[in-house]
């Protein structure tokens, strides 16, 4: 009986804590896709999908063909937009040099920029005209409704500036992109508690 009992309550239990995970899975991409190059700077790309208004995080590939540039004299500056707003911005070397740097994200980002065809240390300065790809990962706020994101190049002109370098130079693309929700903490919570509960029987199973 206590056998049965166990068995019981325990599948109970394990089909909570599933219950918890598959919310947590179910509701992990909202979106996702890839819009390559070669586009041309200044230039944009637009993704629009309609989301409940949650947390979530944003991951994407920026992709750099021929020579894409840092910061410097042919620099080209990237920025992200979300509903409105600027969150991500800097230049990063792809391929053509200049020095990779963010000038504006927020707390939680992170980044990280390999030039195809440089093997040293550090690859500022370094052209090699093969392009590149530059990791970047960060917290969103998503509204109910329709949500727009914006990924766009410009090219900086005037004085100390090259200007646009134009599509057969140099050009850029965005790749595995994923937006996933971030589980609210009562979730988290639920999952926790009902592993414990489970936790706690099998001892008392153990020692019985």
């Amino acid at each position: 009986m206590t056998i049965k009992l166990f068995s019981s309550i325990t599948k109970t239990l394990v089909a909570a804590v599933a219950l918890a995970a598959t919310g947590m899975a179910s509701a992990s991409i909202i979106a996702d896709g890839s819009y390559p190059g070669a586009h041309a700077s200044p230039g944009y790309t637009l993704v629009g999908f309609d989301s409940a208004a949650m947390p979530a995080t944003l991951s994407f590939d920026l992709v750099g063909f021929n020579t894409l540039d840092g910061f410097g004299y042919y620099q080209d500056i990237f920025t992200l937009t979300v509903n409105g707003a600027a969150l991500f911005s800097g230049a990063f070397n792809m391929g053509g040099g200049g020095i990779s740097v963010v000038t504006s994200m927020p707390t939680g980002a992170t980044w990280s920029t390999i030039t195809n065809g440089c093997t040293t240390a550090s690859c500022d300065g370094v052209v090699t005209g093969k392009g590149g790809t530059t990791h970047v990962t960060l917290p969103i706020s998503l509204l109910a409704g329709d949500n727009l994101i914006k990924f766009a190049y410009a090219s900086t002109s005037g004085t100390g500036f090259a200007g646009p370098q134009g599509i057969g130079d140099e050009g850029w693309g965005i790749s595995h992109f994923v937006i996933s929700s971030v589980p609210e903490p009562e979730t988290y919570a639920m999952l926790l508690a009902g592993l414990g509960i489970v936790g706690a029987i099998t001892r008392r199973r153990r020692k019985a």
